[in-house]
C-alpha cells in the first residue's frame, strides 16, 4: 500500500473511534441484557431506557454487518485474501474481546508477516470506514 492520503488517514482514524466506541456499547449492552429483558417483559422499562437500549443495538448490528462485508467489498484493489485476513483482525481485535492481546497474537491469527500486519489493517479500518458509511 503506498503513502496514504489525508482523506485515508481521516478515514482510519474515524473507523477506529468507531470500532472502540462499538466495544464499549457491546460490553454495556451484555451487562444489562437480561435485566433489560425482565424489565421489559414486565412492562417496567421506561422508555428512554428502551430508546436508548435499542439505538445501542442497532449501532452494534450495523458495525457488526460492516465487518462481515469485508471480504465481498468491491472498491479498491485488495485481493480476496487481504480482504478475509483483514476481516480477521478487526473481528478479533475488536468484536471478541481480545482488542489488547498485542500485535504478534493478530499476526499469529492471520498468519501475517509482521510487515504485513499494518497494511492489512488499515485495509481493514479502510474497507470497514467505506463499509459502514453505506450501511448506517
Amino acid at each position: 500500500m503506498s503513502r496514504l492520503t489525508d482523506k485515508e488517514k481521516a478515514s482510519i482514524k474515524q473507523a477506529k473511534s468507531i470500532l472502540e466506541y462499538y466495544q464499549e456499547q457491546k460490553r454495556r449492552y451484555e451487562l444489562i441484557r437480561e435485566d433489560f429483558e425482565d424489565l421489559c417483559s414486565k412492562g417496567e422499562a421506561s422508555r428512554t431506557l428502551q430508546t436508548d437500549v435499542r439505538s445501542a443495538i442497532k449501532f452494534i448490528a450495523s458495525v457488526e454487518k460492516a465487518i462481515d462485508s469485508i471480504p465481498n467489498h468491491t472498491g479498491g484493489t485488495w485481493t480476496d485474501k487481504t480482504k478475509a485476513k483483514a476481516q480477521l483482525i478487526l473481528k478479533n481485535k475488536y468484536c471478541h474481546g481480545v482488542r489488547n492481546m498485542g500485535r504478534e497474537y493478530y499476526e499469529q491469527k492471520a498468519n501475517l508477516q509482521p510487515s504485513q500486519y499494518s497494511r492489512v489493517l488499515q485495509v481493514g479500518l479502510l474497507i470497514f470506514a467505506d463499509e459502514y458509511k453505506e450501511n448506517s
